[in-house]
């Protein structure tokens, strides 16, 4: 069983910046307007039988939503254990601090617009994993960047569901192995101004041998009505010991202020969890080592009633 250890990551004052996308260049147009309209205020609104919310009839103007909001969250939120030993290079991984930063719809900027992972020692890696509801422009869509060093993508939606014309929600992996030594400044993606909202999680892990690479990926996307769950799967076999990342959410069309996604799935450890299905994406992020070689797979559920899109994602490492 792993364990959170109270080290590391802590946020900064705000500041303006983005990140820089790993692969794929965006085509197409733009993906929703600020001002188009879709989630009704409340559930009868909306017949049980409604089709998808398309594209270009996206969520309401930000004036309009009438959802009783959670109360902000102005710092980085800790998902901390209690402390436990640094695992050596090349030893056992060890996820050595969790931190998550999010964007609330309607607002336009982060709540913090930088984590800090502190005390890094060479060799160790940072994983960025989130799940947005991504307003940028076909030209803006990014990932995450690193002020040390590359952040290489493992599994990125944006340029297939934000630049492809439907509901622009996604979800990302990002990753850096062999990290350099000493205070790495994450940014997260821009995700279009006010009409866009999600959650970044980072992990500092250490413990990965120097060899280590990714060795497997997976992600599930999915429209539909009252959808109850999501679920995603590792392509190819995984062996004992592989150190595994997930995360999954899903988003609304009515706003729903205690989401309850699953925290955290059976057999796997947290990394944090987002339930603000008013203000945000509700979504949940967890890790794992592989218990038994061959197929590794996740899912979520959530209470709530009107979730018409699902997203996933899933990295290994060896």
């Amino acid at each position: 069983m792993l364990a959170l250890a109270a080290l590391g990551c802590q946020s900064q004052a705000p500041q303006a910046g983005g990140g820089t996308p790993d692969g794929g260049t965006p085509v197409g147009d733009a993906a929703r307007p600020a001002d188009a309209s879709s989630r009704p205020v409340d559930a009868a609104s909306r017949p049980p039988d409604a089709a998808p919310t398309p594209i270009d009839a996206a969520r309401p103007p930000v004036d309009a939503r009438t959802d009783a909001a959670l109360p902000p969250v102005d710092a980085a939120t800790r998902f901390d254990a209690p402390p436990m030993a640094d695992a050596p290079p090349g030893g056992t991984p060890t996820v050595v601090a969790a931190t998550q930063i999010h964007q609330d719809w309607g607002v336009g900027s982060w709540s913090q617009s930088t984590i800090s992972v502190t005390g890094v020692q060479a060799g160790d890696a940072i994983i960025v994993l989130g799940i947005y509801w991504d307003s940028a422009s076909p030209s803006e869509v990014n990932g995450p960047s690193d002020s040390m060093g590359h952040l290489s993508v493992a599994v990125d939606q944006g340029p297939t569901y934000v630049v492809g014309g439907t509901l622009p929600v996604i979800a990302q992996i990002y990753y850096q192995l062999g990290s350099a030594a000493g205070t790495h400044v994450i940014t997260p993606p821009g995700l279009g101004g006010g009409d866009g909202d999600g959650t970044l999680y980072v992990i500092h892990v250490r413990g990965l041998p120097p060899s280590a690479s990714l060795v497997g990926t997976g992600l599930s996307h999915a429209l539909g009505t009252a959808l109850p769950s999501v679920a995603v799967k590792l392509t190819g076999s995984a062996l004992p010991g592989d150190f595994v990342v997930a995360v999954g959410g899903e988003d609304n069309q009515v706003g729903f202020a205690d989401a309850q996604v699953t925290h955290a799935p059976s057999a796997w450890q947290p990394i944090g969890v987002q339930d603000d299905g008013t203000n945000n994406v509700p979504s949940e992020a967890s890790y794992r080592l592989a218990p038994s070689s061959g197929d590794q797979s996740v899912s979520w559920t959530w209470a709530d009633p009107t979730a018409n899109v699902t997203t996933a994602a899933i990295a290994a490492f060896r």
